[in-house]
């Protein structure tokens, strides 16, 4: 016990000791600060205490800065990633609007083309069976292409992978759909060239006394084979061209008169007899309806008419089976 004591007072002893500090200007002279041992034991405590506060606040403060760091990065990434879903979800929307276009564009002009066919033989221009003579088939217009899928819309999900898929499907059926609206205008080109001339066009409106056929002759009377049709008009009527093409003879012929001879191709010719004045000459190139001479009495006549015939490779046929 008397040493704890002893120890006691030799701390007591130290703690009253004083410690000098020298201050010593740069003009000159000395000053001197005297503290206690014990106030530089406090001085030293706070000091300690206050590094170690420092310490930790800027331990925090580190860990603070790296997570709002990496907040702000992540916000910067999340925005990036926003504007490439935006920027997608817009390229996917115009190129769903694109093959829309497209596929609309192509359905319209396959059935376009459907329409303009079908309502040209439900005009009847040309009877179909004479044009299957002539070597005109109808066009098949109906597309493989046509089952390919139709693009998906704004409502259902939209992915490049199935758009691209379309396309691709697009990419081989548009060729197609090309090829075939091909196809049809030529189709239809020979089409319009057959109509023009094809003989389907009465050349005068009249009314018919004599029919293609054997008949009693009105001036030999005697049953002959009649090549052709009577249309009884007055003298001086317009009588137009049944098709277009070349006239071949323009003239006086035996027992017809006055006589035009067309040449419509194909081996295809018509003839217009008694006619009392002629339009046309032997060369000239007609169109059809237009008018190449008037109605007479010409040759070898009862009375003021137009005789009418078709020729196929030189053989008569039936008017009738013509014209429309």
């Amino acid at each position: 016990m008397f040493s704890g004591r002893v120890r006691w007072d030799k701390i007591k002893a130290h703690l009253a000791n004083k410690l000098t500090l020298l201050l010593v200007p740069s003009r000159g002279g000395v000053a001197s600060l005297k503290l206690p041992v014990f106030v530089c034991y406090i001085l030293l405590g706070c000091v300690f205490v206050a590094g170690g506060w420092f310490c930790k606040f800027y331990s925090n403060y580190r860990s603070l800065a790296q997570i709002a760091q990496q907040q702000e990065q992540a916000l910067q990434e999340n925005e990036e990633e926003k504007q490439k879903l935006e920027h997608k979800s817009q390229r996917i929307v115009e190129l769903a609007k694109q093959t829309e276009e497209m596929q609309n564009q192509v359905e319209e002009l396959s059935s376009l083309g459907e329409k303009i066919q079908n309502k040209a033989l439900e005009k009847k221009l040309l009877p179909e069976r004479e044009l299957a003579k002539l070597g005109w088939k109808r066009g098949q217009t109906t597309s493989r292409s046509r089952g390919f899928r139709r693009p998906p819309t704004e409502e259902e999900e939209l992915d490049e992978s199935s758009l691209k898929e379309h396309l691709d499907e697009l990419s081989v059926a548009l060729p197609q759909q090309e090829a075939e609206l091909k196809q049809l205008l030529r189709q239809l080109d020979q089409y319009l060239w057959l109509v023009e001339r094809y003989p389907s066009q009465w050349p005068v409106h009249g009314r018919l006394t004599s029919s293609y056929g054997y008949r009693i002759h009105p001036l030999r009377f005697r049953r002959i084979f009649h090549e052709g049709i009577d249309l009884a008009v007055p003298r001086g009527t317009s009588v137009k061209a049944a098709a277009s093409g070349k006239v071949i003879f323009a003239g006086n012929r035996s027992g017809y008169g006055r006589t035009i001879i067309i040449s419509h191709g194909q081996g295809i010719q018509t003839l217009y007899a008694h006619n009392s004045r002629l339009h046309v000459k032997t060369g000239q190139w007609v169109e059809k309806g237009q008018v190449i001479c008037a109605s007479g009495n010409t040759g070898n006549s009862t009375g003021p008419h137009l005789h009418f015939e078709v020729r196929e490779n030189g053989k008569p046929k039936n008017p009738l089976n013509y014209l429309s």
